[in-house]
């Protein structure tokens, strides 16, 4: 993952096949990838540098399912207040438009 000062700079770069997924700053200090969902929507997916674990609002990506967590989490927003954890879900989604 690179960010830099130059809109170009901003990007996840695979460094098996060199691609690269190019980020965008959403001018509130985090950044945006676009992406579409397998055969489905567009969507965007705020990438945070700091985030121990990800997280999202519950119908987000729910035609791919929820499995039952192997290790069940205790999130907490900015705030400290509970953020419910309701399992996992694998979301197959593209970039590169």
């Amino acid at each position: 993952m690179q960010f830099g000062k130059k809109e170009d700079d901003n990007f996840i770069l695979n460094t098996a096949t060199g691609d690269k997924m190019m980020l965008k700053p959403n001018g509130r200090g985090s950044y945006v990838m676009q992406v579409r969902f397998h055969e489905g929507d567009k969507t965007e997916v705020i990438v945070d540098s700091v985030a121990e674990e990800s997280v999202c609002p519950w119908d987000w990506g729910l035609q791919f399912g929820t499995q039952s967590a192997d290790r069940w989490m205790n999130f907490r927003d900015a705030s400290g207040n509970r953020i419910p954890h309701y399992g996992t879900r694998d979301v197959l989604v593209s970039s590169g438009f």
